[in-house]
């Protein structure tokens, strides 16, 4: 159990979501979605489809980070990740426009480490033909982990629950020691369905 004190579930402090624009983009989000390295060059596009705010009032604000359909977040914080040099992960510059606006200067993050690391029996879950399709907390197993290199496990993805990132504590600090918000974060012990993120 050592390491749900050392990881977080990563999640968004604001409640709007991306979707991409394939024929902008020139690329399908599926691209991503692989498990693997991604050959793509040129800027992505997305729009806002979910949100909390109007986005036509003078005051609407995009945030700093979104986490659908891939971890979307603003050059600060990309710079704070790339300090890590995070194993299988790769950035792409990606703008959003809603309407007649337009934000730039964000980046997509595409980390294709994902990590059998689920323990079975700490962990409580449901499965659906041998998939887990619900999961209501989570343990992290240390028989998984322990082989694996600290520096390849900053940031993974959960191989059994692909949409779930787990963050190391030394980027979860640099992060919230850069001043920039939208990340939230819960530690994996404190994890579950019905969580706040802080």
């Amino acid at each position: 159990m050592k390491y749900d004190d050392e990881y977080y579930v990563l999640a968004q402090g604001n409640v709007a979501s991306l979707e991409m624009d394939p024929e902008k983009s020139k690329c399908k989000n599926s691209i991503f979605n692989r498990g693997k390295h991604v050959e793509f060059e040129g800027l992505i596009h997305a729009y806002v489809y979910c949100y909390g705010e109007d986005p036509k009032e003078e005051k609407f604000n995009i945030g700093n980070f979104f986490i659908d359909p891939n971890p979307t977040m603003v050059e600060e914080l990309k710079n704070v990740l790339q300090t890590f040099d995070l194993f299988k992960t790769q950035y792409f510059p990606l703008e959003i426009g809603h309407l007649d606006q337009l934000w730039t200067g964000f980046t997509m993050m595409h980390n294709h480490n994902y990590l059998p690391a689920l323990h079975k029996t700490r962990s409580k879950y449901d499965t659906d033909d041998n998939r887990l399709y619900f999961v209501d907390s989570v343990s992290l197993d240390e028989d998984v982990l322990d082989k694996i290199p600290e520096e390849e496990r900053l940031i993974f993805r959960l191989k059994e629950r692909s949409t779930m990132y787990f963050v190391h504590q030394k980027v979860v600090d640099a992060i919230e020691a850069s001043g920039v918000d939208g990340m939230g974060f819960c530690k994996v012990k404190h994890w579950g369905i019905g969580s706040a993120f802080d």
